[in-house]
């Protein structure tokens, strides 16, 4: 059984707002109108949220989001964005929570491994909690040295 599939669904979130910045490591950013468009293609029509016979869905809400990115030990370092959306026109109170965690390991020049956690609670995606995981291991090489005058 196919659950999703590629950009189905895929989301485009844009609207205006205030950000608090209290530094590059700290900032929240409230938007009080903020426009979310919903894609599926024609496999995934009458699924997350968007109506059956149809390839997007559009909203009306309040978005808020927040980073914190902070050093854990000296090459690690860890980033909390936390994403909420609440929809004006269909269910006001239904609170649509997007949580990632990034873990950022520098462990010499050349390698470099990062590790994600994610949790999304949306009811138009799912009834259940939805996790994911990430691994990722980089080998970083220059292949010349930066000049300069």
């Amino acid at each position: 059984m196919v659950v999703s599939d590629f950009f189905s669904p895929a989301y485009l979130t844009f609207g205006p707002g205030m950000l608090w910045k209290r530094s590059d490591r700290l900032n929240i950013n409230i938007a009080p109108s903020t426009a979310r468009y919903s894609f599926v293609n024609d496999d995934f029509s009458g699924e997350f949220g968007v109506d059956e016979d149809s390839n997007t869905a559009f909203s009306l809400g309040f978005n808020l989001s927040g980073l914190y990115k902070f050093t854990l030990m000296d090459n690690i370092e860890m980033e909390n964005i936390l994403t909420m959306y609440s929809d004006y026109l269909n269910d006001v109170g239904n609170v649509d929570v997007d949580y990632q965690t990034n873990i950022s390991f520098k462990v010499n020049k050349s390698i470099k491994m990062q590790m994600t956690f994610q949790t999304v609670i949306d009811d138009n995606a799912s009834s259940s909690v939805q996790f994911r995981e990430m691994f990722g291991l980089g080998l970083n090489y220059n292949f010349h040295q930066k000049v300069t005058y």
